[in-house]
C-alpha cells in the first residue's frame, strides 16, 4: 500500500495493487481518496503512476479494479486511465 500526499506532506488519500494468481501477473488495483480532496486530481494521478510501474516494472499484464456503482467519479478515473495505457501499446 503507498500513501497518496499532498505537496504540503498532508495524506490526501491510499492506493494498493495486489498480485493475484500463481503465474503472479495479474493484480487487483484499488485506492481510496478522502472526501475533501476527491476530483482534485490525486486519484488520477496516482492510478496513472501505479499502472505504469505494474506493467513497465512489474512485468504485469492484466490489472483488475472495480468502484462502487454510484460512484461516477471513480468509474470516470479508471476509464481514462485504463484505456489511455491501453493506447500507449
Amino acid at each position: 500500500m503507498h500513501i497518496i500526499r499532498n505537496s504540503q506532506g498532508v495524506m490526501v488519500g491510499r492506493i494498493n495493487l495486489s498480485v493475484l494468481g500463481s503465474d503472479r501477473k495479474t493484480a487487483e488495483l484499488g485506492y481510496r481518496i478522502g472526501e475533501s480532496y476527491a476530483n482534485l486530481g490525486y486519484a488520477s494521478e496516482a492510478v496513472k503512476l501505479v499502472l505504469d510501474k505494474a506493467f513497465h516494472t512489474y512485468g504485469l499484464n492484466r490489472i483488475i479494479a472495480g468502484t462502487a456503482t454510484d460512484n461516477l467519479a471513480s468509474k470516470r478515473v479508471l476509464f481514462k486511465k485504463m484505456v489511455s495505457h491501453l493506447l500507449e501499446l
